[in-house]
């Protein structure tokens, strides 16, 4: 028996399933940036030498509804990186913090790469001023040394500077087969900007960024920042 083929149900189906996905996977994304705005500002605090946070300041500096940020205070204290009172909560283990970020930290999922004809350090001195730099380059401004050489550099651009940033990198010369040694992330984050300073993302985010690269220089530079902040080392 001949039975009838519906095309534009079947057409509809498809689309609302990849649409689906699509609003998922958007929806994971929000989520993690969410997630990394409360872990950045807790390790910020933290090397502030403080211990105790009030759930609703979280909320507050990080613009982030307070039951959402009481669900991930929640999932902290599971792991035992802190303990929740009755006024505020104190953090006990902020290495599991940063640990946990660094875990759930995928880098290059954001970048755009591109493999460009300077050294290093002559993308480090040309590069807009509108850039925060973060893993190996920002390691390197801010303790004036590096553990091993590296030939990558990343970087963070305001999507509000997009312009002025393109502009510099369509008069670069771009080697389309080279090895990528240009990492950019265009973000709306306010809180990372707002917390950042001389070009630099706060020290917790060089660390995780460092971590999620994943790479031999990678190694050696989260050694070296594990060493130089005792509140964030761990033994495995």
């Amino acid at each position: 028996m001949y039975t009838s083929f519906d095309f534009k149900k079947f057409i509809f189906i498809n689309v609302s399933l990849k649409s689906e996905r699509f609003i998922n996977k958007d929806s994971i994304n929000r989520n993690m940036k969410k997630l990394e705005r409360i872990y950045r500002e807790i390790l910020i605090g933290v090397l502030d030498k403080r211990i105790s946070f009030t759930q609703l300041e979280i909320s507050k500096n990080c613009k982030i509804a307070l039951g959402h940020v009481n669900k991930i205070i929640k999932k902290l204290e599971q792991i035992g990186a802190l303990e929740i009172m009755q006024r505020n909560f104190k953090v006990i283990d902020p290495s599991r913090i940063l640990m946990h970020w660094c875990i759930v930290r995928k880098i290059k999922v954001e970048t755009i790469s591109f493999s460009i004809n300077l050294s290093v350090e002559d993308s480090e001195k040309t590069i807009p001023g509108v850039a925060l730099f973060t893993a190996f380059s920002a390691w390197k401004f801010l303790k004036k040394r590096v553990p091993i050489d590296y030939r990558e550099v990343y970087v963070y651009i305001n999507e509000k500077n997009k312009k002025i940033f393109d502009l510099w990198l369509s008069k670069q010369e771009i080697n389309k087969n080279g090895l990528p040694n240009l990492y950019i992330i265009y973000s709306k984050d306010d809180h990372l900007f707002r917390n950042s300073k001389n070009n630099i993302v706060p020290i917790p985010q060089i660390i995780v960024d460092t971590y999620s690269i994943s790479n031999i220089s990678s190694k050696y530079f989260f050694s070296d920042m594990l060493k130089e902040y005792n509140e964030f080392n761990f033994e495995i």
